[in-house]
């Protein structure tokens, strides 16, 4: 698409190229880079503010694709060329339609606030930092091949993003899909660190069971000690009781014993006696 096709197609309407803030001058910016310029990646010059492609131009994605050139008093940009102003907090910028070294006419959107895309009349530079200038050889030389290759790109990305908002069920805007990512990145994190408790639980209850396990072992082989004490304390109290029946027969014995050597003594004694009484 030529500069002129990109301003017939715009000029009155609104750009919200990536769905976020409403329509900034930075959505102008863009879908320039993608209709005109043929730079489908998203992440080409893509800045906190429209002051940022200037002020830091050289740590920009994509900007090999650009020469930077400092406003000066003599300098006139090109039809095309992107203005950069570093007034207010974000800045602004615009696309150069015509002019000379005094004032010029711009591709202008929310210039004034909440305006749509339109011609500005810029009466002099003041707050215009520089511009950025599209190179129109590449590296390779083959700039068409380039561009196919871009739209190429564009496209699988386009519809790649269109099939994540369909399975996300939401719409397709790059916000809304990042918000709804970052919230499935979120709950995943929470399921792993779920999960990473569950496991510790159960390291616990396996450490727990191999203590129960010890433990019951441990009163098995007590209680089979018990049963074995047991069984000799019954029976030595066998042995003790046989021993009190073996002492009593022998208690009983000696009474005995003792009963017949004392009636053995009384009769030694009275045939002693009656000996006696015949000697005298």
């Amino acid at each position: 698409m030529s500069f002129q096709q990109f301003l017939e197609k715009w000029n009155g309407r609104f750009i919200d190229f990536d769905g976020a803030y409403g329509n900034q001058c930075f959505d102008l910016f863009h879908q320039y880079c993608v209709d005109v310029l043929g730079l489908t990646d998203g992440r080409i010059m893509a800045a906190p503010g429209a002051k940022d492609i200037y002020n830091n131009f050289l740590n920009l994605f994509g900007h090999e694709y650009f020469d930077k050139i400092a406003n000066t008093p003599t300098g006139i940009p090109l039809e095309g060329d992107i203005m950069i102003w570093g007034s207010g907090t974000w800045g602004h910028v615009a696309i150069f339609v015509e002019g000379d070294v005094d004032s010029f006419r711009s591709l202008d959107q929310n210039y004034p606030t909440g305006s749509p895309c339109h011609i500005q009349n810029h009466t002099n530079y003041d707050g215009v930092l520089g511009w950025i200038r599209f190179k129109r050889d590449v590296d390779t030389g083959n700039l068409q091949a380039e561009f196919d290759k871009c739209r190429v790109d564009r496209d699988n990305w386009w519809n790649a993003l269109i099939t994540i908002a369909d399975k996300l069920k939401v719409v397709t805007s790059l916000p809304v899909i990042f918000g709804e990512i970052d919230k499935i990145l979120t709950f995943e994190g929470m399921v792993i660190q779920k999960d990473r408790q569950l496991q510790e639980v159960q390291q616990r209850s396996i450490d727990l069971q191999k203590d129960l396990n010890d433990t019951v072992k441990l009163l098995k082989e007590t209680s089979d000690h018990n049963a074995m004490l047991t069984a000799e304390v019954e029976k030595d109290q066998l042995s003790i009781q046989g021993l009190k029946i073996e002492v009593n027969s022998l208690s009983t014995s000696l009474q005995s014993l003792q009963s017949q050597s004392t009636n053995q003594f009384k009769g030694w004694k009275l045939k002693v006696f009656n000996w006696l009484l015949k000697v005298r």
